[in-house]
C-alpha cells in the first residue's frame, strides 16, 4: 500500500504530460491557418513542457508543472479567446485535465474563470463550460469570493440557454456546486459528522453586510444562502453579481437541499442561525399568503427573448392570484417539513406559525390536493416522539401558549369527521378539483363504509414516501387514488398514537417532565378518540379494526398510568360502545343514571352526538347510518337485555351483534384484565356491558364453571 500513491502519482504525472502535448500539438495544427498567436503560444507550450519533462523526475514531475501553469495556460487561453468552436473545445479539454490533476495555483483560476464568463456570453460551448466549471469548483479552494460567486452566477444564467441539453445540465451543475460550497464549510470547520450541540444565540446582522466573524468558506455559504433568499422573493442578489431572477421552483429546491444536507452549518454558526429567522421564516410566510402573485420569470441568456421565456413559463403559472399554484406549495412545504423536523430549537416563534398553517389547510374550503398534502406533512411530524414532547414542552404546557399539538390533532379530527360525516361536502369539492375517482368497491380491498360511502384503504402509505411532497416533475396536482387523503389521515392517526406512547414512555423511563407527559396525553386523546372511533365505525376490515383497537388499547394503557380519569372513562366507554350493537350503549347510558357521568365524558370527545339529542331517534339514526350496508358476519340476533332503569319502549325489536362486535369484546375484556387495577369506576360501565353482551349472546353458566350458548 505504501508504495501505490507514488506509483499511481507517477502514473497521472506521465499520462497528464503525454495529454497536454497531443491537446496542444492539436491547437497548434487547427490554428495553423486563421490564427497564428495561438500557433506560436501552441509551440511554446509544447517545448515548456518537454523541458519540464526532461528535468524532472517522477517524484517533483506534477510539482513543476504547476510551478509553470501560468505558462502553459496561456495557449489555452488564447485558443478560447478565439471563439473558434474547434479551438475552444480542445483548449477546455486540456484546461479540465490540469484542474483535475490539481496543477493550477489560485491565480491561474481567476483568468480561467474569466474566460469561461467570457465564452458563456458569447454561447460558445456552452455545455463545455459547465463541464469546466465542474472540477474548478470542486478541486481544492481554487476559487472562492467573488470568483466562486462568479462560476455558481454562469451554471444559473446557462439554466435559460437555447438547447435542452446545456439547461439540463446546468440545473445539474448549479446543484453540484452549492453542495461543494457547504462541503467547503464543513470541511473548514473540522467537522466529522452532523452531531453539533445547538446554538440557540443568534447574532443580527446588517441585510447587506457580510458577518465579520465568518471564515472564507463559511462567509461564501452565507453569502449563498442568503442571495438564494433574495432571488426566491425576486430581490436582488448581494453576491452573485449578474444574475437578477432565477425560476422559483429552481431556487426552492436549493434552499432545501442546503437546509436538509448541513443542518450543522446552521446549529454551529449563529449568523446562519439567524437567516433562517431573518430570511427563510418570512419568505415562506409570505409565499404562502392569499394574495401573493407568482413571480414572472425572465431568461437570462444574453441573447434569448424574454417575452418566449415568459410564454414558455406562463402556461405553468395560474390564470389569477388566488388559485394555487401546487409546484411552489409543494416545494414551500418541503422546506417547512425540514425547518420544522431539524430546526425547531432555533425556531420556536416560526414552527408555531407553520404548525397553524398545516391545521388551516385541512379546513374544508381548502382544495382537495392542499388537504392531502398538508396531511402528508404532519404525517412525518406525528411520527417523532422527541418532537412531540417538545412541541409539549413550548406550546402545550406552557401557560397561555397555544395548543399546538391539540390543534394538530383536532384537525386531523375534524379532517375525518369531514369525509364520513359530511361526505356531500367532501365530495363537491373533489368533483370540483377532479382529484378522485368514483368509489367503486372492490370485494378484496379493505376500506370503510360510511351512510352507504365506501372509501378503499391505499395501503403502504409511510411517512418516508409521499405522493405528493414527492411530485418534484409535476407542474399540476395530478389525480390522488381514490381514498388516498382518508387513508393517509389513518396512517397518521395510527401513528400519532403510536408516538404518544412512545414520548410518555420516554418521558416516565428517564422519570422526568411528569408534567409534560400528563399535558401531551391531555392535548391528544380526546381528538384521538373522536378520529378512531369514527374509522372504527366505518371499518370492515379485520386487520384494519384490529389496528384501530390497539390505539386505543395503547390510549387506555397510558390513562391507567398516568391516572388520568377522564381519558380513562371515555376510552372504555368508546371501546364498550363498539363492543356492542349500534346505538345500543348510548341508549342504555341515555336512560341510565348510573352511568351518566362517564357518558358525559363520551360525549365531550363525540361532537358528532349532540347531547340533547341522546335519549330520541337522532341518535340511533346517526349510528344506524353509520354501519348500514355494512358486509359483516352477524353473531347473534336478541332483544336488549332487561334493564330495571329502562322505559318499556326500549325493548321493542332485536338489536344483532357482528363478528366486529366480538372482536372489541376481546380487546375490551383483556384491557380491563390488564388494567383492572386503575378502572376504578369504570368497571362499573365494563361490567355492565359484559353483562349486555351475556344476554344477547345468550351465553349462560354451565356446570363446569364456563359459559355455553343456547343449544349447546
Amino acid at each position: 500500500m505504501s508504495s501505490s500513491g507514488p506509483f499511481c502519482t507517477a502514473v497521472e504525472a506521465k499520462r497528464l504530460v503525454e495529454n497536454l502535448l497531443s491537446d496542444l500539438r492539436t491547437l497548434s495544427t487547427e490554428a495553423r491557418k486563421k490564427h497564428s498567436q495561438v500557433k506560436e503560444a501552441a509551440e511554446s507550450g509544447l517545448v515548456k513542457i518537454k523541458n519540464i519533462s526532461t528535468a524532472s523526475n517522477e517524484q517533483n514531475l506534477l510539482t513543476n508543472i504547476r510551478c509553470a501553469s501560468a505558462e502553459l495556460l496561456q495557449p489555452l487561453i488564447l485558443g478560447c479567446s478565439s471563439r473558434n468552436a474547434r479551438l475552444v473545445q480542445v483548449s477546455l479539454q486540456a484546461i479540465q485535465k490540469m484542474v483535475q490533476h490539481r496543477v493550477i495555483e489560485s491565480a491561474s483560476a481567476h483568468i480561467i474563470v474569466n474566460e469561461l464568463w467570457h465564452l458563456m456570453e458569447a454561447e460558445c460551448e456552452e455545455l463545455r463550460v459547465l463541464q469546466t466549471l465542474t472540477p474548478l469548483v470542486s478541486t481544492e479552494l481554487l476559487v472562492t469570493g467573488q470568483w466562486l460567486a462568479k462560476c455558481l452566477v454562469m451554471c444559473f444564467r446557462l439554466n435559460f440557454a437555447k438547447d435542452p441539453i446545456v439547461i439540463n445540465t446546468a440545473s445539474a451543475t448549479v446543484r453540484q456546486m452549492v453542495n461543494c460550497v457547504y462541503e467547503r464549510v464543513i470541511q473548514e470547520d473540522g467537522l466529522k459528522g452532523y452531531d453539533m450541540s445547538t446554538i440557540h444565540q443568534t447574532v443580527r446582522i446588517h441585510a447587506k453586510a457580510p458577518p465579520p466573524a465568518l471564515r472564507p468558506c463559511a462567509l461564501d455559504g452565507y453569502m449563498l444562502f442568503h442571495d438564494l433568499c433574495l432571488l426566491i422573493n425576486s430581490e436582488a442578489p448581494l453576491w452573485l453579481v449578474g444574475i437578477q431572477e432565477m425560476t422559483r421552483t429552481l431556487g426552492l429546491e436549493l434552499l432545501e437541499s442546503v437546509l436538509s444536507s448541513y443542518p450543522s452549518v446552521f446549529t454551529k454558526h449563529p449568523e446562519f442561525a439567524q437567516l433562517l429567522k431573518d430570511q427563510v421564516c418570512p419568505l415562506i410566510i409570505k409565499l404562502f399568503a392569499p394574495n401573493h402573485k407568482q413571480m414572472q420569470i425572465t431568461s437570462q441568456h444574453p441573447s434569448s427573448s424574454t417575452h418566449a421565456a415568459l410564454d414558455s413559463i406562463s402556461s405553468q403559472m395560474p390564470c389569477s392570484p388566488e388559485r394555487i399554484y401546487f409546484p411552489i406549495s409543494m416545494r414551500l412545504l418541503r422546506v417547512v417539513v425540514i425547518l420544522i423536523t431539524l430546526y425547531y430549537n432555533l425556531l420556536v416563534t416560526e414552527c408555531e406559525i407553520f404548525l397553524a398553517l398545516l391545521v388551516k389547510f385541512l379546513e374544508s374550503d381548502k382544495l382537495g390536493w392542499q388537504r392531502a398534502i398538508a396531511v402528508e406533512v404532519l404525517h412525518k411530524i406525528v411520527v417523532l416522539p422527541e418532537l412531540l414532547i417538545w412541541f409539549c414542552e413550548n406550546y402545550d404546557a406552557r401557560p397561555g401558549a397555544t395548543k399546538a399539538i391539540n390543534s394538530i390533532v383536532s384537525g386531523l379530527a375534524t379532517h375525518v369527521q369531514l369525509s364520513f360525516l359530511r361526505p356531500s361536502v367532501s365530495e363537491n369539492i373533489a368533483k370540483d378539483e377532479e382529484q378522485f375517482e368514483p368509489n367503486i368497491q372492490s370485494g378484496s380491498q379493505p376500506g370503510f363504509q360510511y351512510r352507504g360511502v365506501w372509501i378503499p384503504l391505499c395501503q403502504n402509505i409511510t411517512s418516508k414516501k409521499s405522493l405528493l411532497l414527492d411530485s418534484l416533475e409535476k407542474h399540476d396536482a395530478f389525480n390522488l387514488p381514490n381514498g388516498y387523503s382518508l387513508s393517509l389521515t389513518y396512517y397518521c392517526i395510527c401513528s400519532c398514537c403510536q408516538s404518544v406512547f412512545e414520548a410518555i414512555e420516554s418521558l416516565h423511563s428517564r422519570k422526568e417532565k411528569e408534567d409534560v407527559a400528563r399535558e401531551l396525553y391531555q392535548s391528544t386523546y380526546t381528538n384521538l378518540f373522536v378520529a378512531i372511533s369514527l374509522f372504527l365505525d366505518a371499518s370492515i376490515d379485520e386487520s384494519v379494526t384490529e389496528q384501530l383497537l390497539k390505539c386505543f388499547v395503547t390510549m387506555t394503557l397510558l390513562s391507567c398510568r398516568l391516572g388520568h380519569t377522564a381519558g380513562r372513562d371515555a376510552a372504555y366507554f368508546a371501546l364498550c360502545k363498539a363492543a356492542l350493537p349500534p346505538n345500543y350503549l348510548m341508549r342504555i347510558a341515555s336512560a341510565s343514571g348510573s352511568l351518566s357521568p362517564i357518558s358525559g365524558s363520551l360525549i365531550s370527545v363525540n361532537p358528532h352526538f349532540e347531547k340533547d339529542s341522546l335519549t330520541g331517534s337522532k341518535v340511533e339514526k346517526v349510528e344506524n347510518e353509520s354501519v348500514s350496508n355494512q358486509p359483516c358476519q352477524i353473531i347473534a340476533v336478541s332483544t336488549i337485555c332487561p334493564t330495571p332503569s329502562l322505559p318499556l319502549n326500549f325493548y321493542s325489536g332485536t338489536v344483532v351483534l357482528t363478528a366486529k362486535n366480538v372482536q372489541v369484546a376481546r380487546i375490551l375484556i383483556s384491557s380491563a384484565e390488564a388494567n383492572g387495577q386503575d378502572l376504578g369506576d369504570c368497571w362499573h360501565l365494563v361490567l355492565a356491558s359484559m353483562q349486555h353482551l351475556v344476554w344477547i349472546l345468550g351465553m349462560t353458566p354451565s356446570m363446569q364453571g364456563g359459559f355455553r350458548s343456547d343449544g349447546m
